[in-house]
C-alpha cells in the first residue's frame, strides 16, 4: 500500500508484478496444493496473506500462500506490502 514496485513470485504461481493491484493467474489446473512465495522486497513490509478459500492460506512469516484447489474451484489469495517511509 502506499506504493508500486515491483514483485518476485516463485513456486507454482510464479512471475513477477509490477503494478499496484497486480495479478498473476494459472488456469485450469488439476485440483491439488499449490504454493507461491513473494520475494522480500528493500523497503516494504508484507503485512497480510489472504485467502478467499476456507482451506487455503497465507503465512506472513514464510512469505507463502498455500493454495488448495478443488474440482471447479478458483482461488484466490492476495498479498498485501506496505511501503517504509523513506
Amino acid at each position: 500500500m502506499g506504493g508500486i514496485d515491483t514483485f518476485t513470485f516463485t513456486g507454482d504461481v510464479a512471475g513477477t508484478i509490477s503494478t499496484d493491484l497486480g495479478t498473476l493467474t494459472t488456469l485450469n489446473v488439476l485440483p491439488a496444493q499449490y504454493t507461491s512465495t513473494e520475494s522480500g522486497k528493500t523497503g516494504w513490509t508484507l503485512d497480510s496473506i489472504s485467502c478467499d478459500d476456507s482451506n487455503s492460506s497465507g503465512d506472513v512469516q514464510t512469505r507463502v500462500a498455500t493454495f488448495n484447489v478443488e474440482p471447479n474451484e478458483t482461488v484466490t489469495c492476495t498479498f498485501t506490502n506496505t511501503k517504509l517511509p523513506n
